[in-house]
C-alpha cells in the first residue's frame, strides 16, 4: 500500500498529501503553506444564508471542512463529495418532507424524485446559478463575436473593436444550459459515492458553488420572511 493511503503519523499528519501538492518535498513544504490558506479563504465564499435551517447551514460547513482537510489526505475529496450531496438531499427532505410528515412507501423520499419536485414547483431558476450565468453570457459573447465577424467580412473592414459591456444574454442563452438534465447527473454522482466506489476524483469548489444555491434557492422564500 502507497504510504499516501495509509493512516498518518505524528510526522506525517501534518504533510500535504503527494497528491495534492507534488512539490511539496522538493519545497520543503514552506510555500504550500499558502495554498491551503487560498483553499480556505476559496471556500468562505459558499454560504447559505439565515434562512435556510441551522442544521443544513452546520451540514454545509462540515463538508467545506472535510474538503480543506482533503488537502492533507486527498482520498477526504469523496468523503467531502458524499457529505456534501447529503447535505443537499437533507435540506429537500426538509424543504419538502419534515420529519413527521409524507413518507412514500414506507420510506423516505430519495435525491432524484426530490429534485423533480423542486425543479416542478419552481424552486430553482435557472438564472440564480451562478454557472448558468456563465454559460448564458459565454453563449452571447460567442454570437456578439460570430455578428461582429460577418458585419468585417461583408463590409470589407479592417478589423472591428469588440465591446462585451453591450452584451446581454438572452433565455435562449440560459435554457442552452438545459437545467433538467444537469439536474439529472446529481443523483449519480451521489450514488457514486454513497454505494461505495474504487473511483478517486478531486473536489471542485463549483461543487460548493452549485449545491449553496440549490439550497439557498430552496430557502428563499424564508430568508424573505415568508413561510414555505
Amino acid at each position: 500500500m502507497n504510504a499516501a493511503e495509509a493512516l498518518r503519523n505524528a510526522d506525517t499528519i501534518f504533510r500535504p498529501d503527494p497528491r495534492s501538492t507534488p512539490q511539496w518535498e522538493t519545497l520543503n513544504g514552506h510555500a504550500h503553506l499558502a495554498e491551503i490558506e487560498q483553499r480556505s479563504v476559496q471556500l468562505q465564499q459558499f454560504v447559505l444564508h439565515a434562512g435556510v435551517p441551522e442544521a443544513i447551514r452546520i451540514h454545509f460547513e462540515t463538508a467545506k471542512n472535510v474538503y480543506l482537510y482533503a488537502w492533507f489526505v486527498y482520498r477526504f475529496n469523496m468523503v467531502a463529495g458524499q457529505y456534501l450531496y447529503s447535505t443537499l438531499e437533507l435540506a429537500l427532505r426538509i424543504c419538502f418532507y419534515p420529519p413527521e410528515g409524507e413518507v412514500t412507501e414506507g420510506k423516505r423520499p430519495t435525491l432524484a424524485p426530490l429534485l423533480k419536485r423542486a425543479l416542478k414547483k419552481g424552486y430553482f431558476s435557472t438564472e440564480k446559478f451562478s454557472m448558468a450565468r456563465r454559460h448564458a453570457l459565454g453563449q452571447a459573447r460567442q454570437r456578439y463575436r460570430s455578428e461582429i465577424g460577418k458585419k468585417v467580412f461583408e463590409e470589407n473592414l479592417s478589423g472591428a473593436d469588440l465591446d462585451y459591456s453591450q452584451v446581454v444574454p438572452t433565455k435562449d442563452d440560459y435554457d442552452s444550459f438545459n437545467l433538467p438534465q444537469w439536474l439529472d447527473t446529481i443523483p449519480f454522482l451521489r450514488n457514486e459515492h454513497s454505494h461505495g466506489t474504487t473511483s478517486l476524483w478531486p473536489m471542485s469548489q463549483i461543487d460548493f458553488e452549485i449545491a449553496g444555491e440549490m439550497i439557498n434557492q430552496l430557502f428563499d422564500d424564508l430568508k424573505e420572511g415568508r413561510s414555505i
